[in-house]
């Protein structure tokens, strides 16, 4: 609640839905091509090895990647790429 300029209480309701409020809402991690499924795991990558990091918004990496990416898309590339 909030007090409006009358001094009366009044109470603020959310314009967004439920599921995009309380739901975890973190954008798809990729490495190299790879996805990261924990994001821990960008604490090892050191500055020195990062390329390039190139960011999308949810309605490009939805057409990309799909609904799953309905939060954006970060895509991290690194100087050496992992050989397979």
């Amino acid at each position: 609640t909030t007090e409006a300029y009358d001094g009366e209480p009044r109470r603020l309701e959310p314009k967004r839905g439920h599921g995009s409020m309380y739901l975890q809402d973190d954008p798809m991690v990729y490495v190299d091509g790879v996805p990261l499924s924990d994001l821990r795991a960008l604490r090892q990558i050191g500055a020195a090895d990062l390329d390039r990091i190139e960011e999308m918004g949810s309605v490009e990496a939805t057409a990309y990647y799909g609904t799953n990416s309905n939060a954006g898309v970060i895509l991290i590339h690194s100087r050496s790429k992992p050989t397979s």
